[in-house]
């Protein structure tokens, strides 16, 4: 395989230095990916695409903030918002599947004398905390005056809380481009090559819209990767075939989220296989590869799907959150709306 004497980022063509290049995480920090390297692209382009299609996958991948997993740089995950049946927003802190957590905003609502009361849902501590909040924004009025104001809305039962974006399959073009650079990351980090990976570059850098080489696929089971049934993990599979002139990437994010990537199907370089998984419970890595078959005549054949999923993906989601303690809760027909 031809390598390059200097490196270059693969995005752009430029010679990468210490002075314009920066970590780039083979997948997402916010996903808990912990390979990391500098030698892959600018660090302009690293965060033109932090601000723009990394933001949209954080939006459509919400696994990582329901199961509470740290980023691959060990930061914890901060509270997110949810709805409940009714449609009200909630502040839930990362682990949680469904709770009984305050709305983000309390209500105006009349008494039987038609005085306007701040109504809180919470309990007794909820309340102090949200006396104190308003004594700093009114420091006129006395706690008093304030807690006559204020009713608390006492909610004991077991509600149902959703994550606030579309929890299923992902679709739009900015996850898809996201999902693209994984595999052209994984790719650059273990060859050092930028050649072989330029046909999928378009996808990820301009948003040219060739779904056919990125889609969603569940071909292949976890018995195949050899993932055990007590891990949640990453995977990453890298084979570039010259017999079959093929060049492909699969992944899994969280064993729930899976895809095949067509680099290249013209490949004609040297045979390669490499693998990668990570237990995101044990934190073990594992990199020897697994036999199992590969459809090679499909990977040719790819083409973008997302229709026909939702039960795999379910079942894939649902084996996850069992694995950290929790149930899988879905609103019916819900709608994507995070891109």
């Amino acid at each position: 395989m031809k390598q390059n004497k200097t490196i270059k980022c693969y995005i752009s063509g430029e010679i990468l230095t210490p002075e314009n290049s920066n970590d780039e995480h083979i997948i997402q920090d916010f996903l808990g990916g912990k390979l990391k390297s500098k030698a892959l692209m600018t660090s302009d382009w690293n965060d033109e695409f932090g601000k723009t299609i990394d933001k949209s996958l954080s939006k459509s991948i919400v696994l990582d903030e329901i199961l509470g997993i740290p980023s691959g740089s060990g930061k914890a995950k901060k509270k997110f918002k949810g709805k409940d049946n009714e449609n009200k927003r909630y502040d839930l802190k990362p682990g949680k599947f469904q709770g009984t957590e305050e709305p983000t905003k309390p209500k105006i609502i009349k008494d039987k004398d038609g005085n306007e009361l701040l109504c809180v849902a919470g309990d007794k501590n909820r309340n102090t905390q949200f006396i104190e909040s308003e004594k700093k924004k009114n420091p006129s009025l006395t706690e008093a005056e304030i807690a006559k104001r204020v009713r608390i809305e006492e909610r004991n039962e077991k509600r149902e809380v959703y994550h606030e974006n579309y929890l299923g399959p992902i679709s739009g073009i900015n996850p898809i481009r996201a999902i693209a650079k994984i595999a052209a990351n994984y790719y650059v980090f273990m060859t050092k090559d930028i050649e072989w990976v330029q046909p999928l570059v378009p996808l990820i850098r301009d948003s040219f819209i060739d779904r056919n080489r990125v889609t969603n696929f569940y071909d292949f089971s976890l018995k195949d990767l050899a993932v055990s049934k007590h891990e949640v993990s990453h995977i990453l599979y890298l084979e570039g075939n010259p017999k079959e002139g093929l060049l492909f990437c699969y992944l899994e994010l969280f064993n729930t989220y899976c895809f095949m990537v067509l680099i290249n199907e013209y490949y004609t370089g040297e045979c390669i296989r490499h693998y990668y998984k990570n237990d995101l419970i044990t934190g073990k890595t594992t990199q020897s590869p697994p036999k199992f078959d590969i459809p090679y005549l499909d990977i040719r054949r790819l083409k973008w799907k997302e229709k026909g999923l939702d039960k795999e993906f379910e079942n894939r989601c649902t084996r996850a959150m069992k694995l950290y303690g929790g149930e899988l809760t879905t609103k019916p027909n819900q709608k994507n709306n995070s891109i």
